[in-house]
């Protein structure tokens, strides 16, 4: 009875043991590839100050969207095609 006592301990103790190793070891994994992807994206983007709010944005910018009438009619008299 006291070995069946035993044996079942250290089997519980080896598992919690294998998990806790397991999720340690996954999350310095994380910890290098997003620090790895933050430069990257550093890299990537400009960071525009409007109305003491900064927004994030690609380096490049291939597209612009309006979604009012008012700022399609300044983009046609500034020539900026759509």
């Amino acid at each position: 009875m006291k070995q069946k006592f035993f044996l079942i301990g250290l089997v519980i103790v080896i598992c919690v043991g294998l998990i806790v190793f397991n999720n340690s070891k996954k999350d310095s994994q994380k910890t290098a590839t997003e620090s790895a992807s933050t430069s990257n994206i550093k890299q990537n983007t400009q960071t525009i100050t409007y109305l003491n709010k900064k927004y994030k944005l690609p380096k490049n910018v291939t597209k612009i969207v309006t979604a009012s009438l008012e700022s399609m009619e300044d983009a046609a008299v500034l020539g900026v095609m759509l």
